[in-house]
């Protein structure tokens, strides 16, 4: 058989039966065929030999750098680890080229998730907790790094040109959609670009600004407001690693927690404005009211009229 000019794709995970991966790709690469070993990560999957572990393999390509539009073929090893109840294996004619695809496609011909009934949407979902835990046990070390990568990555993005992606509009509900497109944002009558910019100089000016506070003023900010601005930064940190990490980064996950960062230095800077007023002995009747309305919350020292 002359397969010459041909692309052919073998999807396997680690268990795949030895010779049923083997022994195709060895005969269609003699045949003149180019062909891929497509796996869930890179670096290499582990055979299932008899009875015990066998030869490991090169992976060419991961799943989410493959699409289907690129090869004339799909080859399914077997192996009972290989394919024990992978659910997406079901779905291997729509072999997709990024995660997005695989959730928010809705064609029924081409999506996987989105167009799928509630209890294969269940299946699919445990399976990715299966696989997650499969790559991490076989490749901890690079897991975390990429896991870390992306989550300081995250951390970066608070922007907001997310909110232009011409994607995004094709993903909302109908009734969403339609509202978005009327916006000043999307008709371009919004100057989002420069809006983008002045939050991420807010966002650090405002981090500069609680930090050296902090450090110069330890002693004179209140407990309360310590633990509301260490709160605010381990979950602007928390978010970027878990969103960075499970769904890759993208600015919208960030931007919607930038804004805590402002709020945080305008509380600390009306303390410290409340501080040197009560110093000074200055405070106006309505402020010295409302400073003792909030003495519980910001415990401020001294607390003399």
């Amino acid at each position: 058989m002359e397969l010459s000019g041909k692309k052919i794709a073998i999807l396997a995970t680690h268990g795949f039966e030895q010779s049923e991966l083997e022994v195709p790709l060895d005969r269609l690469k003699k045949a003149g065929a180019t062909v891929d070993v497509v796996a869930l990560a890179s670096g290499e999957i582990k055979g299932w030999d008899k009875k015990d572990w066998g030869r490991p393999v090169k992976v060419d390509k991961t799943l989410d750098q493959a699409s289907a539009a690129d090869y004339d073929a799909v080859v399914l090893p077997g192996g009972q680890i290989n394919q024990a109840g992978l659910v997406a294996c079901e779905f291997v004619d729509r072999l997709l080229s990024n995660s997005d695809a695989f959730l928010w496609d809705t064609s029924p011909a081409t999506g996987i998730y989105a167009p799928a009934p509630i209890e294969k949407r269940r299946e699919l979902g445990n399976e990715q907790y299966r696989f997650a835990a499969a790559v991490l046990a076989y490749d901890p070390v690079g897991q975390i790094a990429a896991w870390l990568n992306d989550g300081f990555q995250q951390l970066r993005m608070v922007g907001l040109s997310d909110f232009l992606s011409e994607t995004a509009l094709a993903h909302l509900p109908r009734v969403h959609a339609e509202r978005m497109a009327r916006s000043l944002i999307w008709r371009k009558d919004f100057p989002i670009e420069i809006f983008s910019a002045l939050t991420i100089f807010a966002a650090i000016l405002s981090f500069m600004f609680v930090c050296v506070t902090l450090i110069r003023h330890w002693k004179d900010v209140s407990v309360q407001q310590k633990i509301f601005c260490f709160v605010i930064l381990l979950g602007e940190v928390s978010n970027a690693l878990i969103c960075g990490a499970l769904s890759g980064p993208h600015e919208r996950y960030q931007a919607r927690l930038t804004w805590l960062i402002p709020v945080v230095a305008l509380l600390l800077c009306y303390e410290r404005w409340l501080c040197s007023q009560v110093g000074a002995g200055s405070l106006s009747v309505g402020h010295w009211r409302l400073l003792q309305r909030q003495t519980n919350l910001f415990r401020l020292r001294p607390l003399v009229p």
